[in-house]
């Protein structure tokens, strides 16, 4: 925690490498703890990830950032699997786990990329299909925990690969997720 406490002061100052790296000590620590006291900081665990996958996506290091996003993930489905967490509180959870991810302004061209959950869109759509289709594995996950409660976020998920299919001009892709 002591680690986590100067990771945020890190983040304050915008030194996310510094932050980086203390949040993945601290990790390591919770991940040993985990291994010797049978998952008792899975959820530690799935908050400390997170915030390590955030400040990698500040520094546009998405595809390392999409192992930290995986673990996080994946201790937050195991929680909810043992009963730990409740719909609510996945779902939370998975917006705030993602929302980073979904809501970056630039890419490697520095072409502005808007997603859902804003009223624009994307400039660069094939950009911006790439990055909601590196989540769709993660929401059909969720929607198989309980379809009838996650199926707003998947069939939002779907109609935004759907629309930004279009407008890349992958007509057949636009039609499977129509």
């Amino acid at each position: 925690k002591s680690l986590e406490g100067l990771g945020q002061v890190y983040f304050q100052t915008r030194d996310f490498k510094k932050r980086e790296k203390l949040y993945k000590e601290a990790l390591s620590l919770y991940l040993d703890f985990n291994t010797t006291h049978k998952n008792s900081c899975q959820m530690e665990i799935a908050e400390c990830s997170a915030i390590i996958a955030n400040s990698l996506i500040f520094q546009k290091k998405y595809l390392e950032a999409r192992k930290y996003l995986d673990l996080s993930f994946n201790n937050l489905v195991d929680l909810y699997n043992k009963g730990k967490l409740n719909k609510q509180n996945i779902q939370c959870g998975l917006r705030n786990l993602f929302a980073d991810y979904l809501e970056r302004e630039q890419n490697e061209d520095s072409l502005s990329c808007k997603t859902f959950q804003g009223s624009n869109y994307a400039l660069n759509h094939s950009y911006a299909y790439e990055k909601y289709k590196l989540l769709l594995p993660y929401f059909k996950t969720i929607y198989s925990l309980n379809p009838e409660y996650f199926s707003s976020d998947y069939v939002m998920l779907l109609l935004m690969l759907s629309h930004e299919t279009i407008y890349s001009k992958q007509f057949k892709d636009a039609e499977i997720y129509a």
